[in-house]
């Protein structure tokens, strides 16, 4: 039997994952949202799922999920499908697999989950502002003072709140 990942569906479900986590990471001049994601992880710095969920979090889920959908949609018309179509391969690749497939599936899925989403904004705040430290000792031994980007102040204070 032929392994999953080397069916057309396998296939099909690599370029996905390529093509979807391309977009996140990709600036905006590429169709992608790594300044959007930098300008709004700031306030996730603190977040939590045990703790109180602000409404802004749930605001900007629901504008990253029309983002995703419209990843999806770019997707599925570079594929020469329709959305419907992929979710369709994807779930009989999904079910016809030894579970493998089925966790690569939700490995997709999973970026268009709420949890996953604040854990990502979260982490992202964490690293900007570890990389602005970073900066900010570097330029201090140098004898300059960088100035931080607006979301970079976002992600310094929000991260400073977390402390």
């Amino acid at each position: 039997m032929v392994h999953w990942s080397l069916t057309p569906g396998g296939a099909m479900l690599s370029r996905a994952l390529s093509f979807v986590f391309g977009k996140i990471i990709a600036p905006a001049n590429a169709g992608g949202m790594k300044e959007w994601i930098a300008e709004h992880c700031g306030m996730f710095a603190a977040w939590s799922m045990e703790a109180e969920q602000r409404l802004e979090y749930s605001q900007l889920f629901a504008e990253f999920e029309g983002r995703m959908s419209a990843v999806l949609e770019d997707f599925a018309r570079s594929e020469g499908r329709t959305a419907a179509d992929i979710a369709s391969s994807l779930a009989q690749l999904a079910e016809g697999s030894d579970g493998r497939a089925a966790r690569s599936v939700q490995t997709l899925l999973r970026g268009l989950d709420y949890r996953k989403f604040c854990q990502v904004m979260r982490d992202r705040a964490r690293d900007l502002t570890a990389e602005m430290a970073e900066l900010q000792a570097g330029a201090e031994e140098a004898g300059r003072h960088p100035q931080p980007t607006e979301a970079w102040g976002e992600a310094e204070a929000a991260a400073k709140d977390y402390k």
